[in-house]
């Protein structure tokens, strides 16, 4: 089956996703959460935002009890996903009239880390408080390194919220092309890691490529954006030198939000449709990238790490303008 539908986003939409995060439920405790990221809005044109508006979601929502912020390379270097993160946070912070965002941790800088970092520390620390879910928008490094350096704790992450994984031989076409794809790029920035938490048995939740492909922001979206919270100005211009990269270089009418999706998925998990497969990871010969594995989702051998894997997202409350993403 083929979900290549997307959702226009439009300009219309007047209630934001803080509003409509409890989906009826506002009473609910809020969910502790552990966000990691590797945010690069305003390094330039070719730098994805997704990270940073999944930090404006989880900034306006009531539903979760954020116990701490990590930042991981990915995206861009360690140095610089962690200024960004700082940058945002500040900013978010101060517009801010509810509870504040915790500053980032610093966490890992390259692949298959395992020394203890402030991030692995700090993460330990709250998961030996209460159990949390871990939203991991980066590569899986941070999470893998305190799995080998904090066994004991493992039975205390919930679940782990990752954007990554694909179905068997499955490619990530944009626009109209038949020749520019993506690639899994969470994922390979250290599939070591993605390994180990599939070795680790812990419950993981998969937001990929295949379910952000149904969703289009465009400049109008973030116009309307604009209208209703001109605080956000800042985050929607570097998310139009995003959209013209997209436009220009990718052949797309506007963006796919990723990150954000896991965030709105942990916020309101019933918009999605998610199936119970297993996973496991095709290591592929690389000559001139860095890797060629593939995370890979089938509905056989369901005994061997079995993971969920969201594969579409319900239009109906964007188009009755019920709800916004951002």
């Amino acid at each position: 089956m083929c979900y290549r539908s997307k959702i226009l986003i439009s300009a219309c939409l007047a209630i934001t996703l803080a509003a409509s995060a409890g989906c009826g439920i506002a009473t609910a405790k809020p969910s502790p959460v552990w966000i990691d990221t590797d945010p690069a809005c305003g390094l330039g044109a070719t730098y994805d935002v997704d990270d940073c508006w999944a930090l404006y979601q989880a900034s306006q929502s009531q539903s979760l009890d954020i116990r701490g912020i990590s930042t991981v390379f990915g995206n861009a270097t360690l140095d610089e996903t962690h200024e960004v993160a700082l940058r945002v946070i500040q900013r978010l912070n101060e517009e801010s009239s509810s509870a504040l965002l915790p500053l980032p941790v610093l966490g890992a800088s390259r692949a298959g880390q395992v020394l203890p970092t402030p991030a692995t520390h700090a993460l330990a620390d709250a998961l030996q408080d209460s159990s949390l879910t871990i939203i991991a928008l980066g590569p899986l490094t941070n999470v893998a390194a305190l799995t080998r350096q904090r066994p004991d704790l493992i039975a205390n992450i919930e679940r782990i919220i990752a954007v990554a994984g694909q179905r068997q031989e499955q490619r990530f076409f944009i626009g109209n092309s038949r020749i520019m794809h993506m690639h899994d790029l969470n994922f390979r920035k250290d599939s070591n890691a993605a390994q180990v938490i599939l070795d680790a048995n812990i419950p993981l939740v998969l937001v990929p490529f295949e379910v952000a492909q149904q969703v289009i922001v465009t400049d109008a979206v973030l116009t309307s954006i604009e209208t209703r919270n001109p605080s956000i100005l800042w985050l929607t211009q570097d998310s139009r030198s995003w959209l013209r990269f997209w436009e220009t270089a990718l052949g797309e009418g506007g963006f796919y939000p990723f990150d954000s999706l896991a965030m709105l998925y942990m916020t309101n998990p019933r918009l999605f449709s998610c199936v119970q497969v297993s996973a496991t990871i095709k290591r592929r010969r690389a000559l001139f990238v860095e890797s060629r594995d593939t995370l890979e989702v089938s509905d056989q051998d369901l005994q061997l790490s079995s993971v969920q894997y969201c594969h579409s997202i319900d239009i109906e409350p964007f188009e009755a303008g019920q709800l916004s993403l951002f």
